[in-house]
């Protein structure tokens, strides 16, 4: 199946519309997140590491890192196979008190 992702391209942050291939396996996830108002985002920081984000207008939920010259997709379904929907649910509590 195909997501979107934004990516935010250096150096003000434009964004820019992806389309990323993932396993189907993740369909529910993926429904979860649209449902929950979250999606999925990236960009390279300065330092050259690749920061993919589950994010929320609030802010950004979860991150993971990525070191210079690794491949990004596995980081990406790592971070959908470990969404937690409580753990999202209970930080967005804390953001509104």
């Amino acid at each position: 199946m195909q997501i979107k992702v934004i990516q935010y391209l250096r150096p003000h942050g434009e964004p820019k519309a992806l389309t990323v291939e993932i396993p189907d396996k993740f369909k529910n996830v993926i429904a979860k997140l649209d449902e929950l108002d979250l999606r999925i985002t990236c960009e390279q920081l300065t330092n050259g590491l690749v920061a993919q984000c589950i994010s929320h207008k609030k802010g950004d939920f979860t991150i993971e890192l990525t070191l210079p010259g690794e491949p990004t997709h596995a980081k990406l379904l790592e971070m959908l196979d470990n969404f937690n929907e409580e753990a999202f649910k209970s930080w967005l509590e804390l953001l509104r008190k």
